[in-house]
């Protein structure tokens, strides 16, 4: 999905470190990053950045 896309569904925009850095994408377990906490906990898991093209692929983990 796109990034533009991803923002209507938080109903917010991202911050710069996310067209940034593919590490603010990382599904991390520990640690502060909430939002990979947020989509985590929701069954989701980025499987993929591409921060050219401002794109994110997640998958369902159930």
């Amino acid at each position: 999905m796109s990034f533009l896309r991803f923002e209507g569904i938080i109903d917010a925009q991202l911050p710069r470190s996310a067209f940034r850095y593919q590490a603010w994408w990382s599904n991390e377990i520990g640690g502060n990053h909430v939002q990979a906490h947020a989509w985590m906990n929701a069954g989701w898991r980025v499987d993929g950045v591409d921060l050219a093209r401002q794109e994110v692929t997640f998958i369902h983990t159930g």
